[in-house]
């Protein structure tokens, strides 16, 4: 759950799941809702992460650690999560997840960026991991490759997160990337002169570059002046994002096509994605290998979409998605 989210929301989540042990992050999340064992009959226990006393992590911990119990393997059908959806139509809803959703999900994921598997993995932590996609694309997956994780101390520092951090690869959302666009219009506007010259120069050539690349042509000039842009402002841009970055994720939203391609254009590829809650989150992703800006990618691996038209007037284009794969929710 959310920690921003209404307590009578929580009370909800928690009553509808029926669950017997609660984990809060901090003793001012406990406050909120240290009656709720009292109100809600299947409530057992809550403990608290970041505090020290009987109800804590650390003790519960050390209880553990005094009567250790064997490993649990858990089947691939086995419920490995209740995610709630934000219930826009009424109440909040629970997705039932299985193991096999999430691990199906996060290998069809990696097989579309296999550069990740050859070099070393560190993301930076913006999305939150009460939601799928935060879990699958980065959580299960980076600790699948054995990568590393660093967490956004907050929305304000994730440009000054990045830097200390060095991301080889985000899984992020478009806002994150329109902030970046925006800061970096803004810092040119500031400096003016030559600085903004060559980022314009720079963006400007890249937009043909791309153009003509795209219809299998070339122009020395239009190289020439990409290439000075590339070296003397780019290569900034870069080094101020980390300096390692082999290119990020996105979804949750539409990305704003024209700043996808800025962001290629400057060495910072973005992949559009698409998925929901109720498919652990991935249904198609634009692969490092096989990508089209402005379209959500291709569907991952062992999973089939199917457009059903049945639902929509007479000679109409679209129709309703149906998906069917080892993602999809029990």
């Amino acid at each position: 759950m959310y920690e921003a989210e209404l307590v009578q929301i929580w009370k909800y989540i928690i009553t509808d799941s029926q669950i017997q042990v609660l984990f809060v992050s901090k003793p001012e999340v406990y406050d909120k809702i240290k009656n709720f064992p009292k109100e809600i009959p299947t409530l057992k226990h809550i403990f608290i992460i970041e505090t020290e006393g009987e109800n804590s992590m650390a003790a519960l911990e050390k209880r553990g650690a005094a009567k250790p119990v064997a490993a649990s393997s858990p089947a691939p059908d086995d419920i490995a999560e209740l995610i709630y959806t934000s219930g826009t139509t009424g109440n909040p809803k629970g997705v039932l997840l299985c193991h096999m959703n999430f691990t199906s999900n996060a290998h069809a994921g990696l097989k579309m960026y296999p550069e990740l598997l050859e070099n070393e993995v560190v993301s930076l932590t913006i999305l939150p991991w009460a939601h799928s996609f935060g879990q699958t694309a980065e959580l299960y997956a980076i600790i699948r490759m054995g990568g590393a994780m660093g967490l956004a101390e907050s929305a304000k520092t994730i440009v000054n997160d990045i830097v200390a951090v060095k991301p080889t690869f985000l899984i992020a959302v478009p806002t994150v990337f329109n902030r970046i666009y925006a800061g970096l219009w803004d810092k040119m506007n500031q400096e003016g002169g030559l600085a903004k010259t060559l980022f314009v120069m720079g963006i400007e050539a890249a937009k043909k570059r791309r153009e003509l690349v795209a219809r299998g042509q070339s122009d020395f000039m239009t190289n020439l002046k990409y290439k000075l842009a590339d070296k003397i402002v780019f290569a900034k841009i870069r080094e101020r994002l980390g300096g390692r970055m082999l290119g990020s994720m996105t979804g949750s939203a539409a990305m704003n096509p024209e700043i996808g391609k800025f962001f290629f254009d400057i060495g910072i590829p973005i992949y559009d994605c698409y998925g929901l809650t109720e498919t652990s989150p991935g249904i198609s992703m634009n692969a490092s290998f096989d990508y089209r800006l402005g379209s959500v990618g291709k569907i991952i691996d062992k999973v089939k979409v199917v457009i059903d038209s049945s639902v929509v007037e007479e000679g109409a284009t679209d129709g309703e998605i149906v998906v069917y794969g080892p993602n999809v929710m029990k």
